[in-house]
């Protein structure tokens, strides 16, 4: 189990830089050197994604080939993130690409979110606040038959007598 993890996260690195390269190609004014380094680090994980998605490889390989006419940053990061389950990553594994001038991401290539979103915390808060009133409701029926058995119910027909 150990080993398997191991192998899934040695692949990280390949799709960091193979999204490093797409996005300096596209958006940075990158060369043939950006290119061909980026054609490597995707070279390097084609055939992993291949085996779980060819759709996705097709995307990551057109755009990152030696040769390709051009380099599409967010078809990348898209493809590569339609697979990490499959590969046994996380997107926090992955992260994003900083910008070593701002120490923020670059526009486009901040991480993507694994984990609850803000729709799964809505569903969390609503869940516990019901699950809230029907604990203090079951409460409230076990207080009023106990008050039933004792002779003093809560609700009395019209016009009844108390007991004494």
């Amino acid at each position: 189990e150990t080993t398997a993890k191991v192998v899934d996260l040695m692949y990280v690195p390949m799709i960091q830089g193979t999204q490093r390269y797409a996005y300096k190609v596209q958006n940075l004014s990158g060369g043939e050197k950006e290119k061909a380094e980026g054609a490597v680090f995707a070279a390097a994980v084609l055939p992993r994604v291949f085996a779980e998605d060819e759709a996705a490889a097709q995307t990551i390989y057109d755009s990152m080939k030696v040769g390709a006419s051009a380099t599409d940053h967010k078809k990348v990061k898209k493809a590569f993130e339609s697979v990490y389950s499959a590969l046994g990553i996380k997107c926090s594994d992955v992260g994003g690409l900083m910008d070593d001038g701002t120490s923020d991401y670059y526009k486009g290539a901040e991480p993507c979110s694994d984990g609850v979103s803000g729709g799964g915390v809505a569903g969390i808060i609503i869940g516990s606040v019901a699950g809230g009133v029907a604990l203090v409701s079951v409460g409230y029926i076990f207080y009023m038959r106990s008050r039933e058995r004792d002779g003093n119910p809560i609700f009395k027909a019209a016009g009844a007598e108390r007991p004494v």
